[in-house]
């Protein structure tokens, strides 16, 4: 494996201070609840990380977003060797982003990692932008055909977490505007197990188009690495029948 580093300020700092606002911190969130990560639990070495293998667009995109908010961080593609076990193809190996090392890390550090263990917090942050981050790194829109009919249902891949976190999510996702009083109790995001006993929150056809447009748009220039996982709107703006 080897790197071949971006641009940006090397990852050299120590004990720099970057007050995070509520936009930084819903974008963090959004992160932790995906493939993000904050290493070291040590309050001057702590930075916040994360991998895409669907090309540089996501972590690019997450690098100018924290910019924004006074964040600095650069990029990097981590190239692997050999093939894949289930398919044979070649590695691809996956781009990164990395921060800049804050002693504000270390607060987050602690607030997700209290034992050393990734957890959800209990005042995460679901928003429109913090979903929009979290549906990109680890959600998954699957269609199903049945007949005539299309329908769609959408995975969020929380298998790092327990089930009571991914109850918790589910519970806050209900707090929020996506899911409609007539709804309620009838339809909601669920924790599901899969094959191996890992938990993943399931959302129903009746609540795919609700989720899609809760979240912050696709920015423009991830349209064409993640527009499919918005492709039941497409069905449905030209008449296609996406409910059950």
């Amino acid at each position: 494996m080897s790197w071949t580093l971006g641009s940006g300020p090397r990852i050299t700092n120590r004990g720099q201070s970057c007050p995070l606002s509520e936009r930084a911190l819903e974008i963090v969130d959004g992160m932790l609840l995906g493939d993000g990560s904050l290493s070291h639990p040590n309050i001057l070495s702590t930075y916040l990380s994360l991998s895409s293998s669907k090309g540089p667009s996501f972590p690019l995109w997450l690098g100018e977003e924290l910019a924004k908010e006074g964040i600095q961080g650069r990029m990097g593609f981590k190239k692997r060797n050999g093939v894949l076990k289930s398919t044979g193809h070649p590695r691809i190996g996956s781009w990164k982003y990395i921060s800049l090392r804050y002693k504000e890390w270390s607060d987050q550090r602690n607030r997700w990692y209290p034992e050393g263990i990734k957890i959800v917090p209990q005042d995460v942050r679901i928003t429109p932008l913090s979903t929009l981050i979290w549906y990109l790194g680890d959600g998954t829109l699957k269609r199903a055909i049945k007949g005539e009919h299309t329908t769609f249902y959408i995975f969020l891949c929380t298998n790092g977490f327990t089930k009571e976190d991914c109850d918790h999510l589910c519970n806050r996702l209900c707090e929020k505007s996506i899911i409609g009083p007539s709804l309620r109790g009838v339809c909601k995001p669920r924790a599901k197990l899969d094959s191996r006993g890992h938990p993943k929150i399931y959302l129903g056809p009746p609540l795919v188009s609700k989720f899609l447009r809760y979240m912050t748009p696709l920015p423009i220039q991830m349209s064409c690495a993640f527009g499919y996982k918005w492709r039941s709107l497409d069905y449905a703006r030209k008449g296609s029948d996406i409910t059950p």
